[in-house]
């Protein structure tokens, strides 16, 4: 989970913590970072949802809160093929466009019907 604030000095400084939800005592989140681990193993098939708050040092404090939704998927037995990419491109952004903007539609395939799952990775800039 990523949150910024536009505030300077401390009053920028972020809290995490799970308040809520069905995944509460499975799942722990680093109170600086953000990053969510789990604190139990799973069963495929399982979901949960918690309730993610981000509060800031400022006076008063502020926050924020999101809902995380975890999937827990089987692991595939083997995969002989890695998945393809249909059109890798570069993709840009410009700063006028508006929130929900479509960015990208990216496209990819596996050869042995593996279920796929995309992320974003490499967030240089924000």
């Amino acid at each position: 989970v990523f949150a910024k604030d536009i505030d300077v000095g401390m009053n920028a400084d972020l809290d995490y913590s799970i308040k809520t939800g069905k995944g509460k005592g499975r799942f722990k989140i680093h109170p600086k970072t953000g990053q969510v681990f789990t604190s139990k193993a799973f069963a495929p098939g399982q979901t949960f949802d918690i309730m993610v708050q981000a509060k800031d040092n400022g006076r008063p404090q502020l926050s924020a809160t999101t809902r995380v939704l975890v999937r827990v998927v089987p692991v595939p037995a083997s995969s002989d093929n890695p998945p393809v990419v249909s059109t890798p491109i570069p993709v840009h952004v410009m700063e006028t466009d508006p929130p929900g903007h479509l960015v990208a539609f990216i496209s990819a395939h596996d050869p042995d019907n593996d279920t796929l799952w995309y992320y974003l990775t490499g967030m240089a800039g924000g």
